[in-house]
């Protein structure tokens, strides 16, 4: 099956990209953070893993967003069919 490339093209800004990982990431670090201390009681150990999986994750987003910004499957413009 052939992708059928757009007449217009779909952009989005770094910045964008940028805004929805920091913003995805405070929400799911958060998390992490709640949960091993949950699990653990030591807020030392749920900040140290919190901090290690915001910086590793956060770059892991970004590159996995910017990557889907160039797959066409599942995108197209309103009115010409989907």
């Amino acid at each position: 099956m052939s992708q059928k490339k757009p007449n217009h093209t779909i952009r989005s800004s770094t910045s964008r990209t940028l805004l929805k990982t920091a913003t995805w990431r405070v929400i799911s670090s958060a998390t992490t953070i709640i949960l091993v201390w949950f699990f653990t009681g030591s807020a030392v150990l749920s900040l140290s893993i919190g901090a290690v999986e915001f910086i590793t994750k956060t770059l892991l987003y970004y590159t996995h967003e910017r990557f889907w910004l160039h797959v066409l499957w599942g995108k197209w413009i309103d009115g010409e069919g989907q």
